[in-house]
């Protein structure tokens, strides 16, 4: 998985996952997946947490 579609599939798991998280709604299941999708993550470890903008301008390195 490239890093373009690893950050759309993020971004809609988050949003889907605030919303179950409020409900209550598979609260274990939620944060199995979520460790699982940070485990495909393309993207170098430092780089998880940052903003795209900080990213570019390599801040957080």
């Amino acid at each position: 998985m490239n890093g373009l579609a690893w950050t759309e599939l993020y971004d809609r798991f988050a949003a889907f996952a605030y919303v179950a998280r409020k409900q209550g709604f598979y609260v274990g299941q939620i944060q199995e997946m979520e460790y699982s999708l940070f485990g495909m993550c393309p993207f170098p470890k430092k780089t998880i947490g940052l903003t795209a903008e900080r990213v570019a301008r390599n801040e957080g390195y």
